[in-house]
């Protein structure tokens, strides 16, 4: 009996640690039973975070006002309990006025002012297909990838998913829908839109999506202020003029400096990812000897499986450290290769080989995964590069290789014989 110890990867934090474990424990129990699974989580322990929140990024402690408005805990008390409130409103003429007057203020300054709704021409084809247009391509829209690490970050990509499959399925859509007309209805149905799809989230069955969502404000203004950019985009066809209407939205809902803004959100996004990287260039020895620790109290012969900065490090530790209980190195997702051409692993100077008790090593990539490297041409004979395809776009592609079932065809042959 032997033992698979795996270390994951920067900017993990609880509980996406434990999900990934569950995953390879699942997977490994089915492959290889007989096999022992261990874990070395560090990054709740050891991973960055911004100790005096933020006081070193300009700004970035001295955020907006996020006392909300009675407007906007009416409209949010409204949507918590309907998340086709607006739609609704929307769709029935009686109750527009009701919508201005409960617009939150904070959008107003974002959005410009709402204006009511001027009198429909009489439907015919040629709006009937219009309609169409603008459904298809509603429904086709590619987020930017700003959202989608936004929503990954914040493990909200699912919850999105399932409230935008639910929004277009839904008759209150198709309703609202019929009503855009001119640019002034681009202007109030895209903001709606936004804040149906989180109203939606939070009737999600999961206790963390709905109190992210509900606790965590700025975050919920992020997203809605994304999706109101892509969904005007979409609502917005050659057919219909706006006279720099879209325009105007644009400016508005990125009202401040976009780079200001860009930063504040990339800081958000990145600081747990690149953060970890940052440390473990700096201080790496408390991570490699915490894994050391646990590569001497699991029973050997031991595969160590590395994910991303988990599998730099295990580079490192194998190329300074003679351990003959290591039966052999697993990579996924790593970036070892990459900073060693550049002259920066810690225990490689370029042009230096891997020791010849180095265990053999499998690294195993994905094209679409821009933080998976190859090493074949760097380490030739030390190592073996084996491409996967998880079937998603970054950043999904980085973290989905234990459920792809490629990786473990992969993996299989490199673990010890039964």
């Amino acid at each position: 009996m032997g033992t698979v110890l795996f270390v994951h990867g920067a900017g993990i934090r609880f509980p996406d640690d434990r999900e990934m474990f569950e995953q390879i424990k699942i997977a490994l129990a089915h492959y290889r039973p007989d096999l022992a699974v261990s874990f070395c989580t560090w990054g709740e322990h050891l991973g960055t975070r911004l100790h005096a929140g933020g006081a070193a990024i300009p700004h970035y402690t001295h955020k907006e006002d996020t006392t909300q408005t009675t407007a906007d805990v009416a409209l949010w008390s409204h949507l918590q309990q309907d998340p086709w409130y607006e739609l609704r409103a929307l769709v029935n003429k009686q109750q527009r006025q009701q919508i201005l007057n409960l617009e939150p203020v904070s959008y107003h300054e974002r959005l410009g002012s709402l204006r009511p709704f001027m009198k429909r021409p009489h439907v015919n084809k040629s709006m009937e297909e219009h309609w169409e247009i603008r459904d298809s391509r509603l429904r086709a829209l590619e987020f930017p990838l700003t959202l989608q690490i936004k929503l990954t970050a914040a493990n909200l990509d699912q919850a999105f998913a399932t409230a935008k499959q639910m929004l277009f399925a839904s008759s209150m859509y198709q309703d609202a829908l019929r009503n855009v007309q001119m640019a002034t209805d681009v202007e109030m149905l895209a903001p709606i839109l936004a804040r149906a799809v989180i109203a939606l989230m939070q009737q999600n069955p999961s206790r963390n999506t709905e109190n992210q969502l509900q606790e965590n404000r700025r975050l919920r203004d992020d997203i809605i202020m994304l999706l109101t950019v892509e969904f005007a985009r979409a609502l917005h066809t050659d057919n219909v003029k706006s006279g720099g209407q879209w325009q105007q939205l644009r400016r508005s809902v990125f009202a401040r400096s976009q780079q200001e803004r860009q930063r504040r959100i990339l800081l958000d996004m990145f600081t747990p990812f690149i953060g970890d990287v940052i440390f473990y260039q700096a201080r790496g020895e408390q991570l490699r000897d915490l894994i050391l620790a646990h590569i001497q109290h699991v029973t050997p012969p031991i595969t160590l499986l590395g994910h991303s900065l988990g599998g730099v490090a295990c580079v490192d530790i194998l190329a300074q450290h003679q351990l003959p209980q290591v039966h052999s190195l697993i990579t996924a997702g790593t970036q070892a290769p990459l900073l060693y051409e550049m002259d920066a692993l810690q225990s490689l100077f370029y042009g230096q080989a891997l020791p010849s008790h180095f265990p053999p090593w499998l690294n195993i990539y994905d094209m679409r995964d821009i933080l998976s490297y190859v090493g074949e041409e760097l380490f030739p004979d030390k190592i073996q590069d084996i491409r996967v395809n998880n079937r998603h776009a970054y950043p999904q592609a980085h973290n989905t290789y234990w459920t792809n079932p490629e990786t473990w065809q992969a993996v299989l042959p490199l673990l010890p014989p039964v």
